[in-house]
């Protein structure tokens, strides 16, 4: 659990500073800018990447397996989706 909120901490640190980045380099920006915030950009993809696969790899643990022994289950219980009404277009008929 604490490694699927770190990874999304380091994305998100990362994700901002790509974004600070792009928007001061200027179309016409020096070569050397341009491929600056292409490695940011890179490094900014591998770190999400990272984050989704920590999320899956929990999603994963807490669907296949009983999660009722950790301390997020209440959080989980909570946030499962009841049944929701139907929504009166979809009941329109033709």
């Amino acid at each position: 659990m604490q490694a699927t909120i770190d990874d999304y901490y380091q994305a998100r640190d990362d994700f901002d500073a790509t974004t600070a980045y792009f928007n001061g380099v200027e179309r016409s920006g020096s070569r050397d800018a341009i491929y600056t915030l292409v490695g940011q950009m890179v490094a900014a993809t591998d770190s999400v990447t990272r984050a989704l696969e920590s999320a899956r790899r929990m999603y994963d643990a807490i669907t296949v397996h009983d999660y009722s022994s950790l301390k997020i289950a209440s959080t989980i219980d909570a946030r499962v989706p009841r049944s929701r009404p139907t929504s009166r277009l979809l009941m329109r008929s033709g």
